[in-house]
C-alpha cells in the first residue's frame, strides 16, 4: 500500500474509507457512535495548544485554515512522523490551505461525531514512526460566512492520536459550492435566453464565452431575472453559464458551471458559403454536429452549400467511439463512387472525404446510423 495513500484526496486522512461521502454541505453527517468526545487529554504541541481530543483537533486545524494561519494548520498534520516523504506531503497539504475558498467569518464550528476507525489505526500503524493509540474520523457542521451570506458547512476530517497527542487536517473546500437554478430556452438556436428560477446556495450567475469579453456585463443575481445572447451581438460559439459565490464575476470566490450552451449562425445564407472550401463535422449516434465554417458550428445535421465544380475537403471526427463513416448519396440513395469514407470505430478518430461537388449529390449520412446521422446538400452555381 501506498504509505500516503490513506492521507491524501478528498478526504484528508480517511480517503479509503470515505470515498464518496466528503461532500461539502450536501451530504448529511454520519450517525455512527465512536470516540467519547471528551477523549484522552494530549500534550502541547508545537503552537502551544493543547489538543484534548479528536473534536478539539479538528476545530482546531479549521479555524486555523479559516482564518488563513496555513502555517499553524500544517503543524496539526503529523507529517513529521511518516516513514518517509514527509516533507513532501507536508508541502502538498500546504498548497492545498492555500487553495480552498477562505470566508469572512466562521461562526461555529460543531463537533456532529467522531467515530474510532479500526481500518485507519492499522493503516496509520504502518505508516507512521510513533505509537498510534486511535484514529477518528470526525464530522463538523461549519456556520460560515461569505459575501454577507450564511452557509452550513459539513466537514470531514480525519484525525490521529500518536504518542499520545491528537494531529488532524482536512481535503475538502471550506465553503461548500454554489447552486443554482437557471432555465436555458433556445439552446442551439439564434437567440437562447437565461432565466434564473432560483438560487439557493449563490450570489448570483452570469455568463462566459466566445463573443463575451467582459462577464460583469452578463449577471443575474436575482429569481426571475433574464437575458439573451443572440447570434447578432455576441456572436456563434459556446457559452456557459455559471452560478458563483463572491461580490461579482471579477471577484468569485467560488463557481460551478451549472449549463453550457451553443449560439448557431444560419446556414440558409448562400453568400456566405462562396469562399469555403473546407467542412468540418463532429460525428455521434444522435446525429451529425457542425464545427466549421461559422455558419454551421454548433447545427446538428447542418444543410450543406456546396459551388457545383469545386473541390472540397470534409473532415470529422469520431466523438463517441460508435461505429461511423460519411458517405453522400443521390437522389435514389445509392452511395456514389468514391464518396464516402471507411467505417472508424475509435474515439477521436479524424477522416477526410475530398470530394468535388456535382449536381448528383443530394444528401450525406453515415451509413451505420442512416436515420439519424443525415443531412442535406444544396448545390449553388456561382
Amino acid at each position: 500500500m501506498d504509505r500516503r495513500q490513506v492521507l491524501l484526496g478528498s478526504g484528508a486522512m480517511v480517503t479509503s474509507v470515505l470515498a464518496g461521502c466528503t461532500g461539502n454541505g450536501d451530504d448529511e453527517p454520519a450517525t455512527d457512535d465512536g470516540v467519547d468526545d471528551e477523549g484522552d487529554a494530549g500534550s502541547e504541541d508545537e503552537t502551544g495548544v493543547v489538543l484534548e481530543s479528536a473534536c478539539d483537533a479538528g476545530e482546531a486545524v479549521i479555524e486555523a485554515v479559516a482564518a488563513g494561519e496555513h502555517d499553524e494548520a500544517i503543524a496539526y498534520s503529523p507529517h513529521q512522523h511518516f516513514h518517509e516523504g514527509g516533507e513532501r506531503y507536508r508541502d502538498d497539504l500546504h498548497r492545498h490551505y492555500e487553495s480552498v475558498t477562505h470566508p469572512d467569518e466562521v461562526h461555529a464550528v460543531v463537533c456532529e461525531n467522531n467515530a474510532s476507525d479500526e481500518r485507519l489505526l492499522a493503516d496509520a500503524r504502518e505508516m507512521f514512526d510513533a505509537d498510534v493509540n486511535d484514529a477518528a474520523i470526525v464530522t463538523y457542521t461549519v456556520d460560515l460566512e461569505v459575501v454577507g451570506n450564511r452557509y452550513d458547512s459539513s466537514i470531514n476530517v480525519g484525525t490521529l492520536e500518536l504518542d499520545g497527542e491528537w494531529y488532524a487536517e482536512f481535503r475538502q473546500d471550506l465553503v461548500p459550492g454554489p447552486r443554482a437554478i437557471v432555465d436555458v430556452d433556445g439552446d442551439r438556436s439564434r437567440s437562447v435566453e437565461i432565466t434564473v428560477s432560483s438560487l439557493p446556495r449563490a450570489n448570483g450567475v452570469y455568463v462566459r464565452g466566445d463573443g463575451i469579453d467582459d462577464p460583469s456585463a452578463y449577471v443575474l443575481d436575482e429569481a426571475g431575472e433574464t437575458l439573451s445572447i443572440t447570434a447578432d451581438e455576441e456572436g456563434i460559439g459556446g457559452y456557459t453559464v455559471i452560478a458563483y459565490i463572491g461580490d461579482a464575476p471579477s471577484d468569485v470566490r467560488t463557481g460551478v458551471d451549472v449549463e453550457t450552451f451553443r449560439v448557431v449562425g444560419e446556414t440558409a445564407d448562400e453568400a456566405s458559403w462562396e469562399d469555403v472550401y473546407e467542412i468540418e463535422l463532429e460525428g455521434l449516434t444522435g446525429g451529425w454536429v457542425g464545427v466549421s465554417p461559422g455558419q454551421i458550428a454548433g447545427v446538428e445535421n447542418p444543410t450543406l452549400r456546396l459551388v457545383e465544380g469545386r473541390e472540397y475537403d470534409l473532415t470529422w471526427t469520431n466523438v463517441d467511439g460508435g461505429h461511423h463513416n460519411v458517405a453522400m448519396i443521390d437522389a435514389d440513395e445509392d452511395v456514389l463512387e468514391g464518396y464516402e469514407t471507411e467505417v472508424v470505430t475509435d474515439e477521436g478518430e479524424r477522416q477526410t472525404l475530398t470530394f468535388t461537388a456535382t449536381d448528383e449529390i443530394v444528401q450525406y449520412y453515415c451509413d451505420s446510423h442512416q436515420n439519424l446521422m443525415r443531412g442535406d446538400i444544396e448545390i449553388m452555381e456561382v
